[in-house]
């Protein structure tokens, strides 16, 4: 069951059912090659990895001080058991379709996914879709 809460303009909604035990997992790595950019997510208590990948990567950022991450967001849609968001009516978004010079022209088709964990946070824009798959 998703939680959303409005923070300015940003709406979290909190995507539970993505996988399981949330509160572990980590992102190992980020991968940015001329092919795809991918992210191998890690359960620290089971030892799980996961890839994720997305459709038409537009920016990321991997964020490693959670301090900063808090302090940025500032919301009550995030909830210590689940680490992945969706963004809607996102602020960055917003800029980056500003900053683009029109490369970046269909503001509807844009998603933003958020990745929070202990130690690392992540913001993925993207056009299509994301797929988290076993490895």
């Amino acid at each position: 069951m998703s939680h959303s809460v409005s923070s300015d303009q940003d709406i979290f909604s909190s995507l539970p059912d993505l996988l399981e035990d949330q509160h572990n997992i980590e992102i190992m790595t980020v991968t940015d090659g001329p092919d795809a950019m991918f992210l191998i997510l890690r359960n620290m208590q089971t030892d799980k990895r996961y890839r994720l990948d997305v459709d038409a990567i537009q920016y990321y950022q991997v964020t490693m001080n959670e301090a900063y991450y808090a302090y940025r967001w500032q919301t009550d849609a995030i909830m210590p058991q689940c680490c992945f968001y969706s963004i809607e009516n996102s602020r960055l978004v917003d800029w980056l379709v500003k900053v683009s010079g029109g490369i970046l022209d269909d503001i509807n088709k844009i998603r933003h996914l958020v990745i929070i964990t202990c130690e690392r946070s992540a913001d993925l824009v993207f056009y299509g879709e994301f797929r988290i798959t076993p490895i």
